[in-house]
């Protein structure tokens, strides 16, 4: 239960709370149902903070005022599978501008955002009991999702400087074919497998693949009958020029074929609250994702809300946020890296993934476990230690140390001045416990 005395603003007049304060608390104080202590810095959110969305409601009144005063009910009936027609095409508009690489609105599904995605991927294209290959590291909470909700084999691929080792992928992508049933292939309209990857500003390391690395994967994914889901949720986040926009831009495979699938969100560009985003497919794809029960029963997931957003792109109010994202981000990034490669002792790690949210920091003692506990519980640092983010650890297996020498920080949540005074303290805080 949250402390309301800590909350002056939070005053009772007779026997009334101020909304406006409790709303207040809701917002900025509590996370999922966890709660924000003032007394730590937790550099494990993995969320913009309170600075970044504090600038939103003005521009959802103008959003919504605009799209309101000419829709005449529409968007309060159930929506097109596929979402509304102009939704998608504002949507490819900005994708095309933001990548520089065209995008068509024909390829594009609305979704409540990436883990709707990829639920709804999953539970339409893949057969169940099937296979996925992840990396290891990944994101952590979608092993639950693709293993324990899902039901998937989950294989782990070791991650190199470039990204996914493509060597290693091959050779556990033969040996699964070799024991899936039916061989290589799909069983009947459905994928016996896919590759799970964040190719871009990845989760947790912050690696961004090379052409060479992701035009490799998608000839491997193409060779052996695999789908190839991409978490793009960062990928509209870059600090300079990417090499390529996403991993779908190089699929070179022709109409009516191809086999990746971007996974966009407006959560990590705009805000988590709208739960909204989209998947971008092959256009053969999208029509097999249209035929899920989800869809057919229900209609567009959230017809509202993405009416508003459309009116947010048509008047490039998501434009005007996201420049400001990234140039906040950016910022607070340099400050870390520099922080860190300046602070931390000889035989660290940490390389600056210009783009995204997340920094990767790379010790020298073995697991870092109990130095991490001591941190938080000390230093008032909360990191998310990197055994959390490896697929070994969640299937309870141990191989080489389960990414326990490495852990992670997020700059999206705190300002500037919280991520200075977090990183001076980490590396006090290293020097201290490893004298």
């Amino acid at each position: 239960m949250s402390d309301l005395s800590k909350h002056p603003e939070n005053s009772r007049v007779g026997n009334e709370t101020n909304p406006a304060s409790l709303e207040t608390e809701t917002a900025w104080d509590s996370l999922f149902t966890g709660r924000v202590d003032d007394s730590t810095i937790n550099f494990s959110i993995g969320a913009p903070g309170p600075s970044i969305l504090s600038s939103l409601p003005g521009l959802f009144l103008s959003a919504s005022s605009h799209r309101l005063s000419t829709n005449l009910g529409s968007l309060f009936q159930y929506g097109p599978e596929v979402g509304i027609r102009q939704y998608r095409i504002e949507l490819a508009k900005f994708l095309t501008r933001r990548y520089g690489d065209k995008v068509v609105e024909d390829e594009l599904l609305l979704t409540c955002g990436a883990t709707n995605g990829l639920h709804l991927t999953i539970s339409s294209l893949v057969k169940q009991g099937g296979t996925v290959f992840v990396e290891d590291p990944t994101y952590f909470i979608a092993l639950s999702l693709l293993s324990g909700d899902m039901g998937l084999r989950v294989v782990p691929i070791r991650m190199g400087e470039d990204g996914m080792d493509t060597e290693h992928l091959e050779q556990m992508v033969v040996k699964e074919a070799a024991r899936n049933v039916g061989g290589v292939g799909s069983d009947g309209d459905r994928f016996w497998g896919l590759i799970y990857t964040i190719p871009t500003f990845h989760n947790p390391t912050g690696t961004t693949f090379s052409t060479k690395t992701g035009s490799r994967m998608v000839e491997i994914a193409r060779q052996s009958g695999l789908l190839v889901f991409c978490d793009d949720v960062y990928n509209l986040l870059p600090y300079h020029q990417l090499e390529y926009s996403r991993l779908k831009s190089l699929d070179t495979s022709g109409p009516g074929s191809g086999s990746v699938i971007s996974n966009g969100t407006f959560s990590k560009i705009l805000a988590p609250g709208v739960r909204l985003g989209w998947l971008e497919a092959p256009s053969h794809l999208v029509e097999r994702l249209t035929q899920s029960g989800v869809l057919q029963s229900g209609g567009s997931q959230n017809n509202y809300v993405s009416g508003i957003v459309t009116s947010l792109l048509e008047l490039g109010l998501v434009d005007q946020h996201l420049d400001n994202c990234i140039k906040v981000y950016k910022e607070r990034m340099d400050a870390a890296v520099g922080l860190l490669e300046e602070g931390l002792p000889q035989g660290w790690r940490v390389k600056h993934p210009h783009g995204g949210y997340f920094l990767w920091l790379v010790g020298d003692h073995g697991d870092l476990g109990d130095f991490c506990q001591w941190m938080e519980k000390e230093k008032g640092i909360v990191v998310l230690l990197g055994s959390k983010a490896s697929p070994f650890t969640y299937m309870g297996e141990v191989v080489g140390g389960n990414m326990g020498n490495c852990f992670r920080i997020c700059i999206a949540f705190y300002d500037l001045d919280k991520i200075v005074d977090g990183c001076k303290v980490l590396c006090t805080a290293v020097k201290e416990y490893f004298p």
